[in-house]
């Protein structure tokens, strides 16, 4: 396994984990807006997507 590769994988699991605490608190701030939830995980299934390749 290329080295380079496998620091992108980890920088990739670090931004989705971001992106997924971010959404969390935003959750909690605002959980009266179902649409927005929704958009946040299709993002976030296409970004985990991307990532697993």
């Amino acid at each position: 396994m290329n080295l380079r590769t496998k620091k992108e994988k980890v920088w990739g699991h670090l931004f989705l984990a971001n992106i997924f605490i971010n959404l969390r608190g935003e959750m909690k701030v605002k959980p009266k807006q179902p649409e927005i939830h929704f958009m946040w995980k299709q993002l976030l299934g296409f970004l985990t997507s991307l990532y697993c390749i």
